[in-house]
């Protein structure tokens, strides 16, 4: 006897997509990304409004310095929860390391302090 009812199936559907700086929109901040890309003792810290771009750049960057074969590391601390600050040990040999949503770990000492 077949069932009525109409069953799922599971579709695999990777929502990842990979970034580039080739599909990143520049303004005022050429300069800037230049200098990231090419001043290996630089400290960047970006901030601007709400869902202008910043995840996009910084991902793109990682992904531009890993064709190069060089170290780099994107760690996205939105959902930091899911993550231990132990991970933040030993970056200091690493090429580029691009902390994104840094202020979603606010008050918590644990991570401050990592």
């Amino acid at each position: 006897m077949k069932s009525s009812s109409p069953s799922q199936l599971p579709l695999n559907f990777n929502t990842y997509q990979q970034t580039s700086l080739d599909d990143f929109i520049y303004g005022d901040n050429d300069e800037a990304i230049f200098q990231m890309l090419n001043d290996q003792n630089l400290f960047v810290f970006i901030w601007s409004p709400h869902k202008v771009g910043k995840s996009h750049l910084l991902s793109a960057l990682n992904a531009c310095y890993l064709d190069q074969k060089k170290t780099a590391l994107y760690i996205p601390l939105a959902n930091f929860q899911n993550l231990h600050p132990s991970m933040l040990n030993n970056l200091e040999n690493a090429n580029l390391v691009c902390v994104d949503d840094i202020d979603a770990i606010a008050g918590n000492k644990e991570w401050e302090h990592a």
